[in-house]
């Protein structure tokens, strides 16, 4: 496997061919333009993975964030209603 450049283009012919290669690429941090007929229709990219401190400090803004908001509902039942 080479190494990931900052983009890349496929087909969607040989994306679906080579979906497997692509997906591996993809993990390796390769970002890959999907276009049809030349032009582009989508990007596929790695998805970043928060690391436990980032999750501790998100969690810590949002119970800061309630601090003195009366919501009337959990702060689980806000955040599923996308209202925190």
């Amino acid at each position: 496997m080479s190494a990931p450049t900052d983009d890349a283009s496929i087909g969607v012919f040989d994306l679906k061919s080579q979906l497997s290669s692509v997906l591996e690429h993809v993990l390796a941090g390769q970002i890959y333009t999907v276009t049809r007929h030349g032009h582009p229709i989508a990007r596929i990219t790695p998805i970043a993975v928060a690391s436990a401190n980032e999750r501790r400090a998100a969690a810590a803004r949002m119970i800061e964030a309630r601090r003195g908001r009366k919501l009337g509902i959990s702060m689980k039942d806000a955040i599923t209603q996308g209202r925190a």
